[in-house]
């Protein structure tokens, strides 16, 4: 299989993370990968440096969407939940200022009252923000809840994509089933 990724009218597909980062594109990858040493401002500041303008600082849209990331500035990341870790990942992220936000498996082992915090931040980000926000997620609740369209993908190829309201049970089990 052979293909291109454009992003804002650039192939990136072969560039280095940094430059993806520069160009625009946040990524939040599977098992957040915070560093439990740091507190959760450096944890933050990290995500500034991939800025494109003056990162280094905590963007005024954390303590929007995460009050708790905010008010737990000097905490090490290791002290905090999995849930809590994740807003953290997700900040951190934002430090760079994206464009567009990739959140892989944002809701992975995270108790339900963070996903419903995670689902309002993503809905934020996108509708007050103007943020793209493209998640990987076997929660479907949470997907259909804080997506507005969807894409299937079976072995590197697009299977089905539409509107969320069009993604049904079938879609699911045709293309998702284990």
């Amino acid at each position: 299989i052979t293909g291109s990724i454009l992003f804002d009218g650039r192939e990136i597909a072969g560039l280095p993370t940094h430059e993806r980062a520069r160009a625009g594109i946040g990524y939040v990858p599977q098992g957040r990968e915070i560093i439990a040493d740091f507190t959760v401002r450096e944890n933050v500041v990290m995500g500034g440096f991939a800025s494109r303008s003056n990162g280094h600082v905590i963007p005024d849209i954390v303590p929007e969407l995460f009050p708790y990331i905010a008010e737990n500035l000097e905490r090490r990341g290791g002290n905090l939940s999995g849930g809590q870790q994740q807003q953290l990942a997700i900040s951190r992220a934002l430090a760079a200022e994206p464009d567009l936000l990739l959140l892989d498996e944002p809701t992975e082992g995270i108790q339900p009252n963070i996903v419903e915090q995670i689902e309002e931040a993503v809905i934020t980000l996108n509708t007050q923000y103007s943020k793209t926000v493209i998640l990987v997620d076997q929660n479907l609740a949470f997907a259909r809840r804080a997506a507005s369209s969807f894409v299937l993908m079976e072995k590197g190829q697009i299977v089905a994509h539409g509107a969320i309201g069009e993604l049904t049970n079938d879609l699911v089990q045709r293309h998702m089933a284990v």
